[in-house]
């Protein structure tokens, strides 16, 4: 496709490839809220969860526990830091 053609001539619609792919009903489910989603999407449309395929349900396991790990860090951190400020304001 150049640049020089006619917008009309140009082709800019979704190939056949493109159509098949996105017919097929979705084949999986999203693990935080149950949306079903094609096996192609990374993020789920409805709730913005990282959509996580077979092969790395492993991966799954250990994203909740470094995900409480950070926030239970960054309390701590929060608490610190007050703790210093309210004894720097003394």
């Amino acid at each position: 496709m150049r640049r020089d053609e006619p917008f009309e001539e140009r082709d800019d619609g979704p190939s056949a490839e493109d159509i098949a792919r996105f017919s097929r009903p979705a084949d999986t489910r999203c693990q935080e809220c149950g949306h079903r989603v094609h096996e192609d999407v990374d993020i789920c449309p409805r709730c913005s969860a990282f959509i996580l395929s077979d092969d790395s349900v492993d991966g799954n396991r250990t994203a909740r526990p470094l995900r409480t790990i950070f926030l239970l860090a960054l309390v701590l951190i929060v608490l610190v830091l007050s703790g210093v400020l309210a004894l720097l304001a003394r």
